[in-house]
């Protein structure tokens, strides 16, 4: 009886162990999920950054680090959720091609634009930028709720 009980234990220990390693990496997935999608949004903003730099070389090759940076996250994020997860890749590929091809123009016309000098000019009341992607991010942001479902976890990972 005793051997019977200690096994049950040492069963539900494991278990319980089990359950919280894997909580713990869908919560990390979720992260980088997140995270993925908070670089679009940062690609978003780019034009904003270019049009609101400042002047001088060094404010110039500071934002364009920064530009390239950016890009290299996107770069890994899209690499990473081809490993991770291919639907959740493939909604985040749409959802980024459509950021880039929206925003790409934008940035441009930013570079083209003299730099600000003055507090006014922060208002940018002159650089008006549509861009939509809201469908593409809902399509994301259901792939990632459908790979981090509940019984997806435990049945499939």
């Amino acid at each position: 009886m005793e051997t019977a009980i200690a096994g049950i234990s040492i069963g539900l220990t494991a278990l319980l162990f089990a359950i919280e390693r894997r909580a713990a990496t869908v919560q990390a997935a979720r992260q980088r999920f997140g995270d993925a999608l908070g670089d679009v949004q940062r690609w978003l903003e780019v034009p904003y950054r270019v049009r609101r730099r400042a002047s001088g070389d060094q404010a110039r090759h500071a934002l364009a680090a920064e530009i390239g940076s950016l890009q290299e996250a996107l770069a890994f994020h899209s690499a990473w959720l081809q490993v991770e997860d291919k639907a959740v890749a493939a909604a985040y590929g749409a959802l980024l091609r459509r950021a880039k091809d929206e925003v790409g123009i934008h940035i441009q016309n930013a570079w083209l634009a003299a730099p600000i000098d003055e507090d006014a000019g922060m208002n940018l009341s002159d650089f008006v930028m549509s861009v939509d992607v809201s469908e593409e991010t809902n399509a994301y942001l259901a792939a990632v709720r459908r790979r981090t479902a509940v019984w997806r976890i435990w049945l499939w990972g």
